[in-house]
């Protein structure tokens, strides 16, 4: 037991000072920041929920150590169970609050197609049966005001600077407000966060008041602390005078604060599983009351593997509530989950929208590039190039800049090189800092301090940061869904962005579904990266890839240094695409290139 003499005598049911809860016995305790149970197997194991680290010893004669990335921890609480609803005396729901605006009523079918070509909206199991016969699925909106929503939320759509509504949102708050389950497959930066949210809003403020203890009416499931921190935002952002209430529930916060809270009257609850269901089995709340639920990112909550966890928490919900789920890719994995969950239209059928095409759902808004790098030096050297070029390197400039790195390590060592050799302004994040520190990175980037940011994947989903024109990917994302959403950091609300990925041989099995991506939204394919994609399917050898790129047309190589196996000495490094970004609006935008 000498490894925790730092932490105290074990002590049954005692609490040490540091917030820390300790138990004797196999049953599980809510834990402060780290737990020490003994259970009647006499098998041992000490939890750090903050690193996420994790040590075991059965019978005290062997251990094993093992750490994980805790940008989402997962939680050791037993099952809670599921509900028999028929036991339970449920209160009266109503869920369809969608009456059509004249003027989307007029609009004739040819009309309707044409808007959602337009938006490249394609729509799925577009028709119900009901008491009233054969229905569509609602008409496309065009304004906020066709949405028919209350006037306190139109008033602050307008007082927040709203302008139009996006892609999703138009075909989105129809169908939502008719209380209908949904499947939303969109691009990151869309809008979806506004398009299930607005609709939550109006279903709440409908249904009777909540009584003290009772949980809450809408539940938002995510799978990161950050993400949902954001939400939370969002919802008290359009809360405005209609007195809902929301609470952010995550781990690596006070268990006790957050249980709390969440005791309070809540009308929404923004959460990650984990934490969630920790709260729920410590009697903090319930779900009686839920009748709209959201799962945002649903995607990377499964490759998280919070299936389990939101199948235990959904058993707690009551099966005729409106259930939306959001996602960038429709994956099978994806696809099993709606069809378990989006049931429950009462005669309608749920409805799937897809913008952007039916795959990945990549945004059109970015110009991206690829830089190919032949070791760690070469791309720090392209990265410091690039920085500047973009002009994030001071805090307070007029856009912002993300890099992204594979590892902490690597993090932590650009950032004190950008620092302390090229005196850059930039700040680090990663799942080893202090939550506080992590947050007030996020406050920083976010109104306009810090202009570039080197983070490990956290902040590579679901994040809304205003302003984000460049994204730089040091490391190369392993999985093209990874580099959808990193990609997806910057042009979005219709704005422009760029984006550059670094990639050595080691990324080539990146390539080939990275050519599809480009070849699909139209923009220009490197003649390196259709090579590197041929290496991939096994068309090329590898010295064939990777050996020396030459621009027909006489211009120093974009490409950086290669040399095949026969070359003798080195070639200069030469990295003409980090040099092509511009800052100057006066200034034509090259084609696919940074400006």
């Amino acid at each position: 037991m000498a490894e925790y003499n730092a932490w105290g005598s074990y002590q049954p049911g005692a609490a040490s000072q540091r917030g820390d809860t300790w138990s004797g016995s196999s049953t599980w305790q809510a834990s402060g920041g780290n737990s020490w149970s003994e259970p009647s197997a006499s098998k041992a194991s000490w939890d750090n929920h903050r690193s996420g680290s994790t040590w075991d010893t059965a019978g005290g004669s062997s251990s094993s150590w093992s750490a994980c990335d805790a940008t989402s921890w997962a939680d050791k609480a037993p099952a809670i169970k599921k509900l028999e609803w028929k036991d339970i005396q449920l209160v009266p729901i109503e869920k369809n609050f969608y009456q059509e605006h004249p003027i989307v009523a007029g609009r004739s079918d040819e009309e309707v197609n044409e808007l959602r070509r337009i938006h490249d909206i394609e729509v799925l199991n577009g028709t119900i049966v009901s008491a009233d016969g054969v229905k569509d699925v609602p008409k496309p909106i065009t304004t906020f005001e066709e949405a028919s929503f209350p006037e306190w939320i139109l008033s602050r759509l307008n007082m927040i600077g709203f302008k139009d509504p996006t892609a999703i949102q138009i075909q989105v708050w129809p169908v939502a407000l008719q209380g209908r389950d949904l499947i939303g497959i969109a691009e990151t930066g869309s809008g979806k966060t506004v398009a299930y949210v607005l609709p939550m809003l109006v279903h709440i403020v409908a249904q009777e008041e909540l009584k003290p203890g009772e949980g809450p009416v809408g539940v938002v499931l995510c799978p990161t602390r950050e993400l949902t921190i954001q939400i939370d935002e969002v919802v008290r952002d359009f809360s405005g005078l209609s007195g809902i209430k929301s609470v952010a529930i995550y781990g690596g916060g006070d268990v006790k604060q957050q249980g709390a809270r969440l005791q309070d009257k809540n009308d929404v609850v923004v959460a990650c599983p984990g934490r969630f269901i920790q709260l729920l089995n410590d009697g903090y709340s319930n779900l009686n009351r839920v009748t709209y639920v959201v799962l945002d990112e649903a995607d990377e909550m499964l490759n998280e593997s919070f299936g389990e966890q939101i199948e235990l928490i959904l058993g707690q919900v009551r099966p005729e509530r409106q259930m939306l789920m959001f996602s960038a890719t429709w994956k099978k994995d994806v696809q099993t989950l709606a069809r378990a969950y989006c049931t429950a239209s009462e005669g309608m059928e749920p409805v799937m929208i897809r913008v952007g095409g039916d795959k990945l759902a990549v945004c059109r808004n970015v110009k991206q590039q690829v830089l190919a790098c032949e070791n760690y030096e070469d791309k720090y050297q392209a990265l410091v190039k690039a920085i500047r070029r973009s002009k994030c390197d001071k805090n307070g400039s007029q856009h912002k800049c993300l890099v992204f790195a594979r590892s902490q390590k690597t993090v932590d060592d650009i950032v004190w090189r950008l620092q302390s050799e090229d005196h850059m302004e930039v700040e680090g994040m990663h799942a080893g800092k202090k939550m506080t520190d992590r947050l007030w990175v996020l406050h920083e980037l976010r109104h306009g301090h810090l202009s570039c940011v080197i983070s490990t994947a956290c902040l590579g989903r679901g994040h809304d940061i205003s302003r984000v024109r460049y994204v730089i990917n040091f490391d190369a994302p392993e999985t093209i869904e990874d580099y959808i959403h990193r990609v997806g950091r910057t042009g979005r609300a219709g704005e422009t962005g760029f984006a550059m990925t670094f990639m050595t041989p080691r990324d080539v099995q990146l390539a080939d579904p990275l050519v599809m991506i480009l070849e699909s939204i139209g923009q220009q394919v490197e003649p390196k990266l259709q090579e590197m994609a041929s290496q991939a399917r096994g068309t090329w050898t590898t010295n064939e890839a990777w050996g020396d790129y030459k621009d027909e047309s006489g211009a120093p190589s974009a490409w950086g240094r290669y040399k095949p196996a026969t070359s003798e000495e080195e070639k200069p490094v030469q990295i003409q695409t980090a040099d092509q970004w511009h800052t100057n609006p006066q200034e034509a935008e090259p084609e696919n290139r940074f400006s």
